[in-house]
């Protein structure tokens, strides 16, 4: 207990240290970044998604109206939660197994009370780049737009973990990029909320392809397998089909 205390007090001020830092240094270019211009200048909150494995530089890039972050309630989603704080950002706790709903009604009521959240729709375990239905299900209820976002570094370390994680290196170049937002209707079918899925899904898989060659992070030997996760979708989903979506 006093050693997770220390890791809880000296780690976030450290983290957002590292993350600022890093952020500063890289030489960054945005495009499509009018998107999110035009949902910050309107009433309208917006819900912001991106593969987990994109999370580190969410914090420093990402700009909303209030933005609030679904963060899982273990440990590390604890860790993250108070790393995000210095950038000003908001956190709600869910999970798959513990708080799922309450976390998906809170989202809901942050987003009727004009302001976005942040999520990643493949979080918190996987199956990377799979987007699970709870955030589709969330634009339907909400009536707000999913907005695809994704950001890519020329210098970098991909992670042995389940999502690939990108770990970015100081003083490179980076590009960060906005796809085109989708809305889904309200009562929904089930076939309209998989094809919405879908659409989401190779959304997020195009972009992330599209910033990671703008500034040339895909090697053959190190690859992003947007196609894999295609490939997938039907038994990823049907084993997941009651996931809630969070960071």
């Amino acid at each position: 207990m006093i050693k997770d205390k220390i890791l809880l007090s000296v780690i976030p001020p450290l983290g957002s240290f590292i993350i600022k830092f890093i952020g500063k240094s890289t030489r960054w270019e945005k495009i499509n970044y009018e998107r999110v211009t035009d949902f910050n200048q309107s009433d309208k909150p917006i819900i912001f998604a991106f593969w987990h494995g994109r999370l580190l530089m969410i914090p420093y890039i990402c700009e909303g109206k209030n933005p609030h972050v679904l963060i899982s309630q273990h440990r590390d989603g604890e860790m993250i939660a108070r790393i995000i704080k210095y950038f000003n950002l908001k956190s709600i706790r869910g999970s798959t197994t513990r708080g799922g709903m309450e976390g998906f009604k809170n989202i809901v009521k942050v987003l009727k009370n004009g302001s976005d959240v942040v999520i990643a729709p493949d979080g918190p375990k996987g199956p990377p780049y799979i987007v699970q239905p709870g955030i589709i299900r969330l634009a339907s209820i909400s009536g707000c737009p999913i907005l695809p976002i994704a950001y890519s570094v020329s210098k970098y370390k991909k992670l042995g973990s389940w999502d690939e994680f990108m770990l970015p290196a100081p003083f490179g170049k980076g590009a960060f990029i906005a796809g085109e937002p989708m809305t889904v209707p309200p009562k929904a079918s089930k076939d309209i909320y998989e094809k919405k899925r879908i659409e989401l899904e190779t959304s997020l898989n195009n972009i992330t392809e599209t910033v990671d060659k703008k500034v040339s992070a895909i090697t053959e030997k190190n690859r992003f397998k947007y196609q894999d996760s295609l490939s997938n979708n039907s038994k990823a989903i049907n084993n997941n089909e009651n996931r809630t979506s969070e960071v």
